[in-house]
């Protein structure tokens, strides 16, 4: 598969989760509509620190082979905390590629940025002001504006909702949350409730809500009743062909296309004749019998056919 493709699909995908479920403490999308691999984003400083009341701005990029690999963030307005124009290491970030897992998401990304705002850690794109000048800096945020964007923070529109909450969306690993996902999703298709019966009784032997055991029952009887349905064919056969070559002991047979061999008799044996009297009474006699006896296998399995049938079809609607 196309990797490029693949994180069109996914970023599509991204930027419509955000319009369905804006964040009350985050806002991004793609800088255009043409390049999907560079997104501008707004956030808010966390409550009750020196950030709170600021409005920071920055940049995602991503890479074309995206989400198997991680994004990088660049912050654009002056914070205290992190260099402008700069990437900044964090741990899903591609200076810490180990602890990606496709399962992130942009989202995921900034709200874990956002509480990077409460640490002290040094590091690549880190920087340390006092407390004072960081609550100067959230309060000439809001009236920052980017040219490139042409976004202005006072403008920004975030949505309703406890800023609390989007913060514990972090505090778990996307790993754990991912597993239990599955395993949620996993349990919900066992519990699946049955499907309400039909009172139609046209549609009744329809219902998935049969039971087992009346399925299991149903399938077995069909099998009894095929197999009984392919012997009684076969029985058939065997007896029109025996038939038939009693009656043409030296013709060809229908439908076969080939005419036997005479068998060679040899030259002082005399040609057999004809059965006579009571060898010939005794033959059809024999003969007769052997009808009567197929004419009785034949009613006793059209006799149980009939009786399978019966069974599965009450077995189907009940």
């Amino acid at each position: 598969m196309n990797t490029s493709h693949s994180a069109i699909k996914r970023l599509l995908n991204e930027y419509k989760d955000f319009t369905k479920n804006p964040s009350s403490v985050i806002h991004a999308a793609p800088l255009t509509q043409s390049n999907l691999f560079e997104w501008h984003f707004t956030i808010k400083g966390p409550i009750e620190s020196p950030f709170q009341g600021g409005v920071y701005h920055g940049r995602v990029l991503l890479p074309t082979d995206y989400p198997y690999k991680p994004p990088d963030v660049v912050l654009l307005t002056p914070n205290g905390r992190f260099e402008c124009h700069k990437k900044i290491c964090l741990n899903l970030t591609s200076f810490h590629q180990e602890s990606w897992h496709p399962g992130c998401s942009i989202r995921t990304l900034l709200l874990s940025l956002r509480m990077f705002f409460l640490e002290e850690e040094s590091g690549v794109g880190s920087i340390q002001y006092n407390d004072k000048d960081r609550a100067t800096l959230a309060l000439e945020s809001q009236s920052w504006h980017c040219e490139k964007c042409d976004c202005k923070m006072l403008e920004i529109e975030f949505a309703e909702g406890n800023e609390a909450d989007e913060e514990k969306a972090v505090t778990r690993p996307n790993k754990e949350d991912m597993q239990e996902k599955e395993e949620s999703t996993a349990a919900a298709s066992e519990n699946i409730s049955p499907t309400e019966v039909s009172q139609d009784p046209d549609t009744a032997f329809r219902s998935t809500s049969t039971s087992a055991t009346q399925q299991q029952e149903a399938m077995n009887a069909a099998n009894v009743f095929d197999a009984l349905t392919a012997s009684l064919r076969e029985l058939r056969e065997e007896q029109d062909a025996g038939v038939l070559r009693a009656n043409n002991p030296a013709g060809p047979i229908p439908g076969d296309g080939r005419t036997p061999n005479p068998v060679p008799q040899p030259a002082s044996q005399q040609p057999i004749q004809p059965p006579r009297g009571p060898l010939l009474l005794q033959q059809n006699a024999q003969k007769d019998w052997d009808h009567t006896a197929t004419q009785m296998v034949n009613f006793l399995l059209t006799g149980t056919a009939i009786g399978i049938m019966a069974l599965l079809w009450q077995k189907l609607i009940v």
